[in-house]
């Protein structure tokens, strides 16, 4: 049991049909942002490793999740940030 808490998961949600009948795109290259969503609720869950096609968008989720589950009432943490960005 405590093995399990420590081994990475893994978490493939890339392009998949589900995500493509739950938001209702045919097309597995229109599924990016589903995938994405579905890559920071596995994050949420625990998941540290993810197959994904676009790498940017997933990447920016990831960014986003995690820095909302890092959030505590009271104390913001927010990444430095420049004009550029």
């Amino acid at each position: 049991k405590g093995f399990l808490r420590r081994a990475p998961m893994m978490v493939g949600p890339s392009r998949k049909g589900f995500l493509g009948r739950i938001v209702g795109k045919e097309d597995p290259k229109e599924r990016d942002v589903a995938t994405a969503a579905a890559a920071a609720l596995a994050s949420a869950q625990g998941c540290n490793l993810f197959r994904v096609h676009n790498v940017g968008v997933a990447s920016d989720a990831l960014r986003v999740a995690d820095a909302v589950g890092a959030f505590q009432p009271g104390r913001v943490r927010l990444p430095h940030t420049t004009a550029n960005n």
